[in-house]
């Protein structure tokens, strides 16, 4: 059996043709699939495909690239997804420094953030780490949550 961990049908580039690479992915034996978030519009798009499809599961969260604009508001509406049936993960979460686009004070704020939804739901969280490793081994050393590493440099 095997499960991709880590696909992005919700992304613009794949959306508009998921079901062709759902059946694809099943035709050369993958039996299940887990459409991660990467922020709130492609979490609520995973969440949505994840009822399209039998063996298709959804992670939702919000990335480091995609925070500098998350707020409360932004936060309870992931919280509400992360209820959902077949969401199976929180993700993906973490810090990026490479780019430089968000500070890294607002990325740690919301990591934080959504480790805390984490461990409240008991849910495992996909990471992304690149460029501040140091940072991310803190953070999570003191989360008391579960996950996968996903990206890291």
């Amino acid at each position: 059996m095997y499960f991709d961990t880590h696909c992005h049908l919700n992304s613009e580039q794949l959306y508009e043709k998921r079901a062709d690479y759902v059946r694809h992915a099943m035709d050369c034996g993958v039996d299940h699939m887990v459409v991660v978030g990467y922020n709130l519009k492609a979490s609520e798009l995973a969440v949505a495909i994840r009822q399209e499809f039998e063996n298709v599961y959804a992670a939702v969260g919000i990335g480091p690239e995609d925070c500098l604009d998350t707020d409360a508001e932004e936060l309870a509406k992931l919280e509400a997804l992360l209820t959902k049936p077949k969401v199976v993960a929180l993700g993906e979460i973490g810090l990026d420094y490479h780019w430089d686009t968000v500070p890294p004070q607002k990325q740690k704020a919301i990591f934080r953030a959504q480790l805390e939804l984490a461990k409240k739901y008991q849910q495992i969280v996909v990471i992304h780490c690149r460029d501040a490793m140091q940072d991310t081994y803190e953070i999570l050393a003191g989360a008391g949550v579960k996950g996968i590493m996903h990206c890291y440099s």
